[in-house]
């Protein structure tokens, strides 16, 4: 789910040992960000959202929210999670 640094890499002022997991927000900065790091030779990064946040199943938006450090609140709905990790996927923009 999503994408893992397969190097050390910084982004928006953070670093990112290897094989971090690494959100871009979708927006034009953040697909520019995403595909420069995926153009080094070696990639810096690797992987991509497979399938939707909105498909997937509580257990795998729990792997989701693990894999990128976002808090649930206590039995949180799939869609609370999904805002969750949207949210949190927006914030590494700002």
């Amino acid at each position: 789910m999503g994408f893992k640094t397969t190097r050390a890499v910084r982004y928006n002022g953070k670093d990112y040992p290897e094989g971090k997991p690494i959100a871009f927000p979708d927006d034009e900065a953040g697909r520019a960000a995403r595909d420069q790091l995926l153009a080094l030779n070696p990639p810096a990064i690797a992987g991509g959202d497979a399938k939707p946040l909105a498909k997937m199943n509580k257990g795998e938006l729990a792997q989701v929210g693990e894999e990128e450090e976002v808090a649930f609140p206590e039995n949180a709905t799939q869609q609370q999670m999904v805002d969750a990790i949207e949210a949190k996927r927006a914030a590494v923009g700002a």
